[in-house]
């Protein structure tokens, strides 16, 4: 095991807030650390420890120090999270077990890649190392849930949270610009500082361009990370929660989503449009005519920004063309396309040849985080990730689903539900590009959240005195 330079800060960090910061604190510092995908705090043989990954066990070592005076919020984060803590316990029995039970039973190709030449290598099911690790990561996720719900307790955190999300959100936008323009001009060198994973780190080029992909592996996971941003920016400027920020930033977010050439990140957008455009179907008065100019507008700048482009540069409107069409229309014919249609395919083979069971967590590399969890957990696995889904939407609630506060109770949680939309709705790069069944750590982060401020109103409602009958009146509650 070799311990990098990422270590020793996580470590410096951690210990500070410990000393004089809160759970909340540090919370929002490992969503920070989120920021690089890339990034290796420890490298155990071929596994990578991440620098998120390595500080969300530290944060839980906080929150087992908080719990001396705390205890209860630890006790509403393991109850609100409770499928998801049955799923990741669950995924990780089963990466030690099913294995097992299957082995040899098919051929799958194995979660670690060790050179691109390899990306159609199978070999007969078995018990690695691989499973340990996906077990490890899935553990770390479930975790995080659980710590961020605590957090969610504190009064201050809906504010602090928004702050920290901005700042994160730029954050990113800057490390995915100032990467590809170093990268265009020999400064690979320091961008390989920040991405010293023993993942494949990919620098590609499409039509001569560098693709955007910051400190993260690749252009997919940028964008599938940028992504989850973006719908909370969205989300929280629908529902006027410091407008002028989250809405620069959420237009700041798309714009760098256009830009990366991704086409997990231009699924996810469309993926997301329908959402928003049946959201409004179902409660079109909640949208304020504002918002919509708003959008309209946009809409109409950049259509203006491609007719001008087409007219005045027609070499860079012919490249922009080629580019947008391999990564679209032909994509599937592309070798990135061919592969992920042949991971799926082995995936729901390992499904069917389990009966249904799944043959274990970090058996077998995916391309959907669906199908990483038919064939790694089976019907058990997914049916609990279902209804965390639905927990965390909490589909019954009216609030839900406007694209605007409509007032009532739905005042007092539009973080908690741009938090909600942000975390489901994430996990649509995730349905076209994961390759196991962790939904990851800022996932459980933003799931976790929204659960903790959602269920406060709940908690308030239940503790408040009733009101004394009136003879005659009708009696309000708010």
């Amino acid at each position: 095991m070799s311990v990098e330079w990422y270590a020793p800060v996580v470590l410096m960090v951690a210990v500070l807030l410990w000393i004089m910061g809160g759970v909340l604190d540090s919370t929002m510092w490992a969503l920070f650390f989120a920021l690089f995908g890339g990034g290796a705090a420890f490298l155990v043989g071929q596994a990578t420890i991440q620098p998120v990954s390595f500080f969300v066990a530290l944060l839980l070592a906080h929150v087992l120090l908080s719990m001396f005076t705390r205890s209860d919020h630890v006790r509403l984060g393991l109850r609100v999270n409770r499928y998801f803590v049955f799923y990741c316990l669950y995924a990780a029995a089963t990466a030690f077990i099913l294995p097992k039970i299957f082995a040899r039973a098919l051929d799958v190709p194995p979660l670690a890649i060790s050179s691109l030449k390899d990306l159609y290598f199978v070999t007969s099911l078995r018990f690695s190392k691989q499973n340990m690790s996906t077990a490890c990561y899935i553990l770390i996720s479930m975790t995080a849930a659980v710590c961020a719900t605590s957090a969610s307790m504190n009064p201050k955190s809906r504010p602090t949270f928004v702050t920290w999300a901005v700042v994160i959100a730029w954050l990113h936008i800057a490390f995915g610009v100032v990467g590809s323009i170093l990268t265009s001009h020999g400064g690979a060198g320091v961008i390989a500082f920040f991405r010293n994973a023993k993942y494949a780190q990919l620098t590609q080029t499409t039509e001569g361009f560098v693709r955007i992909d910051g400190v993260f592996p690749e252009t997919s996971a940028y964008a599938a990370f940028a992504f989850s941003w973006f719908v909370l920016m969205t989300e929280l400027w629908l529902r006027d929660v410091r407008t002028w920020q989250t809405g620069l930033t959420a237009a700041g977010l798309g714009v760098i989503l256009i830009a990366c050439t991704s086409t997990t990140a231009y699924a996810a957008l469309a993926a997301y449009g329908l959402v928003l455009a049946a959201r409004w179907a179902l409660s079109p008065a909640a949208l304020r005519p504002s918002k919509v100019v708003v959008v309209v507008l946009g809409g109409l700048a950049l259509i203006v920004v491609l007719i001008a482009l087409m007219a005045f540069v027609p070499k860079v409107a012919e490249t922009a063309g080629r580019v947008l069409a391999g990564l679209t229309v032909h994509k599937l014919h592309t070798q990135s396309g061919e592969e992920r249609l042949y991971w799926s395919a082995l995936g729901l083979n390992a499904f069917r040849v389990s009966w249904g069971l799944g043959i274990g967590a970090g058996s077998f590399r995916s391309s959907s985080l669906l199908v990483a969890i038919l064939g790694s957990t089976g019907v058990v696995g997914a049916l609990a990730f279902a209804a965390h889904i639905a927990q965390i939407l909490k589909l019954n609630r009216a609030s839900t689903w406007p694209l605007a506060q409509t007032g009532g109770g739905a005042r007092e949680e539009p973080i908690g539900v741009a938090a909600a939309w942000a975390a489901v709705a994430g996990l649509f790069p995730a349905m076209v590009s994961l390759p196991t069944p962790d939904p990851g750590v800022l996932f459980a982060i933003l799931g976790g959240l929204a659960l903790g401020w959602r269920h406060q109103p709940e908690r308030a409602a239940a503790k408040a005195p009733r009101a004394p009958a009136l003879a005659g009146r009708r009696v309000i509650r708010i």
